[in-house]
């Protein structure tokens, strides 16, 4: 197995771990008891801070393999290199004055291309970033070049899960049905968790960030 693949399960591991150990504690609670919903709404924050992170996460572990690579820019697919431009493209949009356009374009974006590609700190982190909500993630996905078909098959169950998350965080006071609802919500963000982590040693196995036609 991969060293990312490695890191990826024990990531997805360690959050399944926690969220099992609150779900019993959900369970001797009883249903009817103010602990008992207390601990549910505990256990949908922790849902959300687990879906959210293991994305975090994943992101990491793939644009940093990606860096290890050593691949340049150009040998990259477009909307991977453009990612890895960002500050450049900032610096660009600041002063668009026709020489320094010239400048960029003859010059400077030429240069960038034939380097090793690499992203901030905070691009690996995903840094400021919040709300996962389903349409960043999958363009996040699209972003990375992968998988996200589960992201639409639920995206219902994925924006409930921000909401109530959100909700609750604000200090409403949300109320989760009850255990099984809440173990419908937790079936789909693993499902989809799974399917990014997946996509992520899919992606990188089989080199799926190259451009067309490189090799």
């Amino acid at each position: 197995m991969s060293r990312w693949a490695d890191d990826l399960e024990a990531d997805l591991g360690w959050r399944e771990a926690e969220l099992r150990a609150l779900r019993r504690e959900v369970v001797r609670a009883g249903p009817g008891a103010t602990t008992h919903q207390a601990l549910l709404r505990s256990l949908c924050v922790l849902l959300y801070a687990h879906y959210e992170g293991f994305f975090r996460f994943a992101r990491g572990v793939y644009l940093q393999e990606l860096q290890r690579s050593g691949r340049t820019r150009s040998e990259c697919k477009p909307q991977i290199a453009a990612l890895s431009l960002e500050s450049q493209f900032a610096g660009v949009r600041t002063n668009t004055s026709s020489q320094e356009l010239w400048k960029f374009c003859s010059v400077t974006f030429p240069d960038l291309l034939d380097q090793p590609i690499s992203f901030r700190d905070d691009q690996l982190e995903l840094s400021g970033e919040s709300n996962l909500n389903p349409q960043k993630l999958r363009e996040y996905c699209q972003q990375l070049v992968l998988q996200h078909g589960t992201v639409g098959e639920y995206e219902r169950e994925l924006r409930s899960l921000v909401g109530r998350r959100n909700h609750i965080a604000h200090g409403k006071k949300t109320e989760v049905p009850n255990l099984a609802e809440y173990e419908k919500l937790e079936h789909v963000v693993f499902t989809v968790m799974h399917e990014v982590a997946i996509g992520v040693v899919e992606a990188l196995e089989q080199q799926a960030f190259l451009a067309d036609g490189v090799e």
